[in-house]
Parts: C-alpha cells; sequence; structure tokens
C-alpha cells in the first residue's frame, strides 16, 4: 500500500514539474488605454508556466504596480491559456504645469501618464494649480486639484460638454473655462446640480453676450459682458 502511495505521489510531482499543460496563449481582456503587449510585458508570466503551476498571485501583484491598472483578474483558458482580465483607471483631465508634457490624472488624482499634448485630446485642461509635483503612479495631495476633479464629475455632461478647461488657482476661485472662452466661476464643488443649472441658463440667455458668470452663490448670479456689467 505505501509503495502505490509513493508511486502515485511520485507521478503526481512529475506531472507538475513537467512541461504538460504548458502555458501557451496569454489572452488581455478589459483594455481600452493599454496596449495588450504592454500587459503581457508587465505580467512577464514565467516561460515555464503550466496550467498547474500557475503563477495567478504574482502576475495580478506585477499588475496592480501599473498606474493604469485599478484591478485584475488572472484565471486559467483551458486546454492551455491563461486570462488576462483587466479594469483600468479612467482618465478624466490633463494637468498643465507650463512645460512641454502635460500628466493625465483619474477621478482620484492619481497621475496616469505624462504625455504631449495633441490636438486629438478630448481631456479638459486643469491649469493654474498651486505648486504640485506630479509623478506618475501617485496621488497627488492637493485641494485645488480635487476640488477641480469633483467639479468635474457633478456637473452635467451637457455644460462638461463645452468646457475645455478647468483653472484652479484656489479652491473659492475654481472656475470652467468654455469653448467659447466664457469662464464660470464655480467655486467649490458644492451645491453643484444648481450652479450647473444656472450656469447653463445664463449660457443659453446670453449666449454671444456674456464672457463671465459666477455661481458660487447661485442664488444670487452674477454675469458680465464685452461691455455690460450685471
Amino acid at each position: 500500500m505505501l509503495a502505490l502511495v509513493a508511486i502515485a505521489v511520485f507521478a503526481a510531482r512529475a506531472v507538475y514539474l513537467s512541461d504538460v499543460l504548458s502555458v501557451e496563449r496569454v489572452v488581455v481582456t478589459g483594455t481600452t488605454y493599454l496596449a495588450e503587449d504592454e500587459v503581457r510585458r508587465v505580467a512577464a508570466v514565467p516561460a515555464d508556466a503550466t496550467l498547474l503551476r500557475f503563477p495567478a498571485a504574482e502576475v495580478e501583484e506585477r499588475l496592480l504596480e501599473h498606474p493604469w491598472v485599478a484591478t485584475v483578474r488572472v484565471s486559467r483558458e483551458l486546454p492551455d491559456g491563461m486570462l488576462i482580465d483587466v479594469e483600468e483607471r479612467l482618465p478624466v483631465a490633463l494637468i498643465d504645469k507650463g512645460g512641454a508634457d502635460m500628466w493625465l490624472v483619474d477621478g482620484e488624482g492619481r497621475v496616469l501618464e505624462s504625455r504631449v499634448p495633441s490636438a486629438d485630446d478630448a481631456f479638459v485642461v486643469i491649469r493654474d494649480l498651486p505648486e504640485i509635483a506630479p509623478e506618475v503612479g501617485t496621488v497627488l495631495d492637493s485641494d485645488e486639484l480635487t476640488n477641480a476633479l469633483d467639479v468635474l464629475a457633478g456637473v452635467s455632461e451637457a455644460l462638461l460638454s463645452v468646457v475645455r478647461a478647468v483653472s484652479a488657482p484656489s479652491v473659492d476661485l475654481t472656475a470652467l473655462i468654455t469653448t467659447d472662452d466664457v469662464e464660470i466661476l464655480f467655486g467649490t464643488a458644492e451645491d453643484v446640480e444648481r450652479k450647473d443649472v444656472v450656469a447653463r441658463t445664463i449660457l443659453v440667455e446670453q449666449a454671444g453676450r456674456a464672457v463671465y458668470i459666477n455661481v458660487r452663490t447661485p442664488d444670487r448670479p452674477t454675469w458680465r459682458g464685452i461691455d455690460t456689467d450685471e
């Protein structure tokens, strides 16, 4: 009996250590911004990986260190594959610090990458922030940035669609800049829905006239045109 157990253990160990059921394919899903080859590079699946010696935990650990990766799940895909399902962080804005490069951030202020802006970029640019030091992979500790991101997250799609930039020298002076160069002084990310409605109403009613709108106190909004002060 002991001999049979020993043989079974030896056979199981031999199969475990052999190249039987080796991982021949690495399938990547869930990516929009990350290239699949980049995911495979970071995953660094060992050449001797098999469906028995399956390095799911270490692959997940490596991928979670990537600034773009929010969550990841690694699983077997029979008969010879590894499936890497990635959930990416969602970029929402570019930070302009006045240099050649801008910094792409998600809604938490996590720096995803630095990039040279192009005409194809559809992201809102956040500018005029007090001194910060962006570094890829880190979450920026800035009240002004947090407030600006909260404002962008809270406004309606209708208003967001005409916003090209946010000026955020301070929380109280946070302002949205529209594609028509109208400055909307928004202030804190409080009462965002009411401020949004008031701002859009004035934009429509004073289209072509208003160049400045103040909705920091939505019950008492003001606006100013080129030759008008109201």
